[in-house]
Order: structure tokens, then sequence, then C-alpha cells
């Protein structure tokens, strides 16, 4: 069930009276977005990749700078909303750290899910989903993201933090950006960090973590999938 992330998508159901579009009864609606691809970023780019997909077209007279995907949410009778991709709604919403920071940090995610996040003092930022990097319009997003989302927030990072894995695009274009703008790098093992985002969204300062992620390049440099880490 997709709820109307605007006043717009609203009338699409209720028209006013002197609209000569009658209402929907219901609409198939999804991403703009080819798989493995980006969203859409403006009304043309829409035709032109779209072409034969779509059915039709609502379009504004207002240009998008940035894309935000839809968000992605799981809700049960026993358990709270569940976020599972953070975008249109909950992005670029704060998620404040009870410990603040010493340096402002720019993390750049990994190759697969990917989504950007800049910590500074008490809070962190989760840009919008940005998606998996295999293609060449998704890597042109994610440089895009990388090059406004600290101007947008008003915050110049001072450290920038990458997976360990060399040859993810997200590391690659890490080190460029750290060497270009003469910050130093954090290599994170990426099942440590799936660890420590838990731990800070439950507050632990410790713990023994189970992780189940598949694989990973782990610190000692070998494939890693499914550890158990002590953590602090």
């Amino acid at each position: 069930v997709m709820l109307p992330t605007s006043p717009l998508h609203w009338l699409l159901f209720n028209p006013m009276i002197e609209d000569a579009q009658p209402a929907f009864d219901l609409l198939v609606m999804t991403s703009g977005n080819k798989r493995s691809e980006p969203i859409c970023l403006g009304n043309q780019e829409a035709f032109e990749r779209l072409k034969g997909i779509a059915d039709c077209f609502l379009c504004h007279d207002r240009e998008i700078n940035l894309r935000s995907d839809d968000s992605v949410c799981r809700s049960s009778k026993h358990q709270s909303i569940q976020v599972w991709r953070r975008a249109r709604g909950y992005a670029p919403n704060q998620l404040p750290l009870k410990t603040p920071l010493k340096r402002r940090v720019l993390a750049l995610g990994a190759e697969l899910k990917n989504t950007i996040a800049i910590a500074s003092n008490a809070a962190i930022t989760l840009s919008p989903h940005v998606g998996d990097l295999e293609t060449p319009q998704a890597q042109q997003g994610l440089e895009q993201l990388v090059e406004s989302f600290p101007d947008f927030l008003n915050i110049d990072p001072e450290i920038v933090a990458i997976d360990l894995h060399p040859d993810m695009y997200s590391s690659k274009l890490g080190e460029k950006l750290a060497t270009r703008l003469g910050l130093p790098i954090a290599r994170v093992q990426h099942h440590h960090a799936h660890a420590a985002s838990c731990m800070v969204e439950n507050d632990i300062s410790e713990c023994l973590a189970l992780v189940f992620d598949g694989t990973g390049l782990g610190s000692n440099g070998n494939i890693w999938g499914a550890e158990l880490l002590h953590c602090s």
C-alpha cells in the first residue's frame, strides 16, 4: 500500500469540482526507473528512459534537483513500524547520537543498497536511498549526491569513511574525494559496520554481535560471512 506523499496524489482520487478528469479508483504505481537504475530526475529524462514502460506520466512544473526514492516500511499488529528503506518522508531527517562525535564524518556506504550519511556533533543524517551501484546511471547518481549533500546540510566533512573493500565504487569514490579535499580516510569492515549501526541505534557501547550478511572482505584479507564479533 502506498500512502500519498503530496496533496497532488490525494487530488487524483478526490478531484475538485471543476476538474474535468474523473477520479481514479486505483493506480498501479512504482518508482520511475528500470531495474538496477536510479529513479529519473526530471520529466524529460523520464520520457526518454521509461518510454514504452509507463502508460502515462504525472508531471509537475517544478524541476527535481535531487532524487528521493520511495521509502519501504513493514508494520504488524505486535510491532512498531520498521523502516526497511529510508527515503521519501524519512530522509534527510536527523537521527540523534547519544555520544557526540569528535569529527564531522562523511560515510559513503557500500555497493548494494547504497545510502550515504553525514554525522556531526550529536546527530547523523542519512541520505535518501541510492540503490545498487551496478550501472553508470546509479554511479552518476551517487557522485551527484556526494557533491551536493554536504552543501545541502551546510556541513564540511573532516574525515571520509568507506568500506574496507577497495573495489567497491563507493570506496573508490571516497578515496578520490578524500585526496581532492585533503581529508583522512577511515576504512570500515563491512560486517562491523552493520553491528556498529545496531549498537548506535540501541545505545550499546559494547556487545557480542551476530552478523548474518552474506559475504564481505574481512580485516584479515579473507572473505567473511556470518560472524560473532566482539564490538566496542
